[in-house]
């Protein structure tokens, strides 16, 4: 998904995908993640941060939607902490609207445990 920055330049967004293994907990992954996130976001300048949550599709459509705003405000507070402007952050929960494709041959206990994530996506203004 490639977009227009500032100066008119095709640009790619980066985007970081952090998985959760259950609840507002994130996956240890996190911390090797983190960094990289971080210098993405440096290294972008005036850097905008779109932090989606997302949760696995079954069960009660609010309450995901309301773990996936959690999850989403959880990581934008992580990265705040850190030195991220507030302001370049939205954060958003999808609760299960935006699964992940099905993997070929993939079980479904299998494909609900890698539905639990934060997408950050990085892009310039």
């Amino acid at each position: 998904m490639a977009f227009l920055n500032h100066k008119g330049q095709l640009e790619q967004p980066a985007i970081h995908s952090v998985p959760f293994t259950h609840g507002l907990t994130p996956d240890t992954s996190f911390d090797t993640l983190l960094p990289r996130i971080l210098s993405d976001e440096h290294l972008r300048g005036d850097a905008r941060l779109v932090v989606t949550g997302h949760t696995g599709t079954r069960g009660d459509d609010e309450a995901n939607l309301r773990l996936s705003e959690e999850r989403a405000e959880l990581i934008a507070e992580m990265l705040v902490e850190e030195g991220v402007s507030k302001d370049a952050i939205l954060a958003v929960g999808v609760g299960g609207t935006e699964p992940l494709q099905r993997q070929e041959g993939e079980s479904d206990r299998s494909y609900q445990r890698r539905l639990p994530r934060v997408d950050v996506v990085i892009t310039n203004p």
